[in-house]
């Protein structure tokens, strides 16, 4: 099947050949396929489609939601037939919409019949449909603080070592098993309150599973969360790692705070609360480490979430110096 990426450089096609007065624009994407898919540009207001074409029989009850930055309609096609539309209403989330079309596409192609497509599109939907919805919304204080962790890991312990190229280590915004993955070393970030036990949430039997791996690090920010007074703000960690990336870095940076949730047209939200570091602390995960992994668990059981109590750790503390020099040694290796 064709590997066809959908990029900007597809949108760019599309929009260079506007119709005289409203109407779609679409070309159909990965022809080789036996699903109908296509992308469109919507006139007169140049709103960015997703579409597939399925017999009408193959939609049964499938209804799929609009969300803040997304708008869903079912348009008649030819006899027989129903178009599903998937039309972008929030212009400053097309770099989240981008993908979100590859990877709807690539799922549906596969499928082997109409229902099965409608099915695929329906699954995706719903896995991108939070993010996508931070077209209103925006990120939760547990999430702003998680990003205001992650920054922090990214700009003081891989932007020095890495350079532009912490933007690649950086992994957090794909929902992957680590926050960061450079030269083959995981580093799983996680942030408490100063008013909270200090425990961790460890949300998978995978986030703590170094095989395959050069290094796994825990690192731990104890934060006091302010709404006045003295502190760094969301809003400055972004501006701070920001201002320190070339041009490449920073649209690649951009583009994964917007996975994330983060949109600029938001940032007056951020402005508060204000974090102030009270300790950071790292922790090899290594064999006898206390965790759950997979191997652990009995056959049927997962998606495994617990406490870590970090006192239970300090056998594994190590210096940030001890983790970025296993950072550079894990660089010579690779």
């Amino acid at each position: 099947m064709s590997a066809e990426v959908i990029d900007e450089a597809l949108w760019s096609v599309l929009a260079a050949e506007p119709p005289r007065g409203a109407g779609l624009v679409k070309r159909r994407v990965r022809e080789d396929s036996k699903r109908n898919l296509f992308l469109g540009i919507a006139y007169p207001g140049r709103e960015r489609v997703l579409a597939l074409v399925v017999s009408t029989d193959a939609v049964g009850d499938t209804v799929l939601p609009n969300t803040g930055a997304l708008r869903t309609t079912q348009e008649p096609g030819d006899p027989g037939e129903i178009e599903l539309r998937i039309v972008l209403t929030v212009p400053e989330m097309a770099a989240v919409f981008t993908p979100f079309c590859d990877d709807v596409v690539s799922a549906v192609a596969e499928a082997e019949n109409d229902r099965d497509g409608v099915r695929a599109l329906a699954e995706r939907f719903a896995y991108w449909r939070r993010l996508l919805a931070a077209g209103d919304t925006g990120l939760s204080s547990v999430e702003a603080q998680a990003l205001f962790g992650e920054l922090w890991v990214v700009t003081e312990m891989i932007l020095p070592i890495a350079g532009d190229r912490a933007m690649e280590a950086w992994r957090g915004p794909d929902h992957e098993d680590r926050d960061v993955l450079v030269h083959g070393l995981g580093i799983e970030v996680k942030t408490t309150r100063g008013d909270e036990p200090t425990a961790v949430t460890i949300t998978n039997e995978a986030q703590l599973n170094a095989e395959g791996l050069a290094a796994l690090y825990l690192v731990a920010l104890k934060l006091e969360v302010l709404r006045g007074g003295t502190g760094g703000t969301l809003n400055q960690a972004v501006a701070t790692l920001r201002s320190s990336l070339g041009p490449e870095a920073a649209a690649i940076f951009r583009d994964k705070l917007l996975r994330y949730g983060y949109l600029d047209q938001h940032s007056a939200r951020y402005d508060a609360p204000a974090y102030v570091i009270r300790e950071v602390a790292a922790y090899e995960v290594e064999e006898g480490f206390p965790r759950v992994i997979e191997p652990d668990l009995p056959v049927g059981v997962g998606s495994v979430t617990y406490r870590l109590a970090l006192s239970a750790c300090e056998p594994w503390r190590r210096t940030l110096a001890e983790v970025n020099a296993a950072i550079l040694a894990a660089g010579r290796q690779s």
